[in-house]
């Protein structure tokens, strides 16, 4: 046994060694951390920039493609359009052409079938300089006529079998303030729902304001839900220390109050879309091929001064999207979108995502309008 004379602690020196050592564990520790964290925060970003730019490009695709769908309507040269939309009220049958050209016609309440949009907007509503667009048609399946209509001022039937009692009238995609669409292939009419009401099982009505119409209905006649869908880019709001972001909305345009007033509104669907930016491809030859791609400035006139797209057979979407958090990036960034090289300081995780799409439904018999 060692007496306690020879028993001896550690030195300071040995202290003082031993705690730098610790601390420089400690702080490669610390670093490896940081740059794990500022990696993570990194892929976080390109991962959210990726989805959302794949997300926004999925909804606009999807109604992009149902436009100008107007089942056997769209291809028939004599298909003629009662537009009674309050608070207008047209007593004349038009063709497409016709319509889109009336001038009598407030281009406010104007309805969109097919394709139209605003380029390089003004609108302070939305985020200045980027585009917007408008997609329009039927949306869902068609429900026949119960009875023949003689007068197409009296309420209308329609036969349903998930109709059976009065509450399943909310499962229906007809409603009251919607627009909807009774049509059977030589004639349509566009017109204001009022309300609906049971009849008997598997039968319910439509009521509407009164419209003249050339044409009665026979039992091949269908109604459908009228849509009108408009995409466009405004400020969503901020997030910690002032920092402004801005997101893809998607507005419905299907309902109208007494006054024409939009009931609808307008949802933010994706976050993170700086611009949106869009060329249309117009075939002037019917040969089912875009001629060229251009702005929708770059298109003919319509007489009431929005422009002809009827000839419009394809869309180029072309997305900015940002992530929503500052300071993932050091240092300035440089990004060319639209052809435009340009700088930005605040960090943010950028990529340009584009895409063609067809409107398929114009597609199908180019020869018939």
């Amino acid at each position: 046994m060692k007496s306690k004379s020879s028993q001896q602690g550690i030195s300071l020196v040995e202290v003082l060694v031993a705690l730098g050592i610790g601390l420089f564990l400690i702080a490669g520790l610390i670093q490896l951390f940081i740059s794990s964290r500022q990696a993570y925060k990194l892929q976080d970003a390109y991962s959210r920039v990726q989805e959302n730019g794949r997300i926004a490009l999925d909804f606009i695709m999807q109604d992009a493609r149902n436009s100008d769908f107007l089942a056997c309507l769209r291809g028939n040269k004599n298909t003629k359009l009662f537009i009674q939309t309050y608070p207008y009220s047209q007593n004349k049958g038009e063709s497409f052409a016709d319509y889109r050209n009336d001038t009598s016609i407030n281009t406010k309440f104007k309805l969109t079938l097919g394709v139209s949009g605003v380029d390089n907007s003004t609108d302070t509503t939305v985020r200045v300089g980027t585009d917007s667009i408008i997609f329009g048609g039927i949306n869902g399946i068609g429900i026949p006529l119960n009875e023949k209509a003689e007068d197409i001022n009296d309420d209308l039937q329609f036969q349903d079998a998930r109709i059976s009692v009065a509450k399943d009238l909310s499962n229906l995609s007809i409603k009251k303030d919607n627009l909807a669409i009774i049509g059977d292939c030589n004639t349509m009419d566009i017109f204001q729902v009022t309300d609906t009401k049971f009849i008997k099982k598997g039968v319910f009505s439509v009521l509407h304001y009164p419209f003249a119409s050339s044409s009665s209905y026979d039992l091949i006649a269908q109604i459908y839900p009228f849509y009108s869908m408009r995409y466009y880019i405004k400020e969503a709001g901020n997030h910690a220390n002032n920092n402004v972001y801005y997101s893809l909305y998607r507005e419905a345009k299907n309902d109208l109050n007494t006054t024409g007033t939009n009931l609808n509104n307008d949802v933010e669907i994706v976050e993170g879309i700086e611009d949106m930016q869009i060329l249309y491809g117009e075939d002037i030859d019917a040969d089912q091929v875009p001629n060229y791609y251009v702005p929708l400035s770059k298109l003919n006139k319509n007489l009431d001064g929005t422009y002809n797209t009827e000839n419009v057979i394809s869309i180029r979407i072309n997305l900015l999207v940002a992530s929503t958090e500052m300071n993932v990036l050091s240092g300035n960034t440089k990004l060319t979108y639209n052809n435009i090289e340009k700088s930005y300081t605040d960090g943010r995780v950028r990529r340009e995502y584009s895409a063609t799409i067809a409107i398929r439904n114009r597609l199908t018999d180019r020869s018939a309008k």
